[in-house]
């Protein structure tokens, strides 16, 4: 509870501030770059100072996706005061790091108007062949994919060739498209329940994007990318992959010896 209370009055605090009109202005022309064509739309979103360097903070600060140019200045606002909320702060303390070491860079994109998306691993963080690597996809933005609240197609593939080594179909029951700025739910058109959200030609792309990362990097990376309506790919964000849990395995007939399978998959 008394977390909760410094939350709000923190992010209380950030919002009540004037922004400085010098501010306001640069965010507004930026966005005016970015978007300068009536009805396209931008991302506004986060990267924490500490961010994949001492911990991960996924998911703890606001992104928005389907802003308007004049909302620019507002949205950038919001993600910054999002450092303070109360996920965050509680993150801070368990990661050991102080919050008045928290710092914000905002991000603002020009939002992909997404055909398929999903992530990529430039390794198979958990297999025994480095030399693969691992795609998700999924029809429409990948936010409910990302969290986890979707079934998307899964693509095992040769990271030197793009070459399709094993493919495991989704059932993808909704799609997310941004309307009004917000991510709304959309039947999946009936064509596509059948259809894979990628073609040989996506996955020879993704995997040579996966060894220019690694090249350039140095490092394996779990990559997010979006497919646009003229079926160019996109890397929107790429983060580096933490090294695979080298513990052993249970063996694979643990049922077998009577234990209980909770979950599979």
């Amino acid at each position: 509870d008394q977390v909760g209370q410094v939350s709000q009055e923190l992010q209380s605090l950030i919002l009540a501030q004037p922004m400085p009109p010098q501010r306001e202005q640069a965010l507004l022309q930026a966005a005016d770059r970015l978007a300068p064509e009536g009805g396209q739309t931008l991302a506004v979103r986060s990267s924490g100072g500490r961010e994949d360097m001492t911990a991960s903070f996924a998911g703890q600060y606001e992104s928005f996706l389907g802003v308007a140019p004049a909302e620019v200045p507002d949205r950038w606002r919001r993600v910054v005061a999002s450092q303070f909320g109360e996920t965050a702060i509680i993150y801070f303390k368990l990661q050991g790091l102080l919050l008045e070491e928290a710092a914000m860079g905002v991000l603002i994109q020009r939002l992909v108007n997404a055909q398929s998306a999903g992530v990529m691993l430039t390794t198979d963080p958990v297999g025994d062949s480095p030399e693969n690597l691992l795609i998700s996809a999924a029809w429409g933005l990948a936010a409910d994919l990302v969290a986890g609240r979707m079934s998307g197609d899964e693509y095992q593939v040769s990271k030197a060739d793009g070459r399709l080594i094993q493919w495991r179909h989704g059932h993808q029951e909704y799609l997310l498209h941004i309307r009004d700025g917000q991510a709304e739910k959309y039947p999946v058109a009936p064509e596509l329940l059948a259809t894979p959200a990628l073609e040989a030609g996506d996955l020879e792309r993704l995997a040579s994007y996966a060894r220019i990362l690694e090249a350039h990097c140095g490092c394996p990376h779990c990559v997010e990318w979006v497919k646009d309506g003229q079926g160019e790919i996109q890397v929107v964000q790429a983060r580096q992959l933490p090294p695979a849990d080298n513990a052993p395995r249970p063996p694979e007939d643990l049922a077998g010896a009577g234990a209980q399978v909770l979950i599979r998959g």
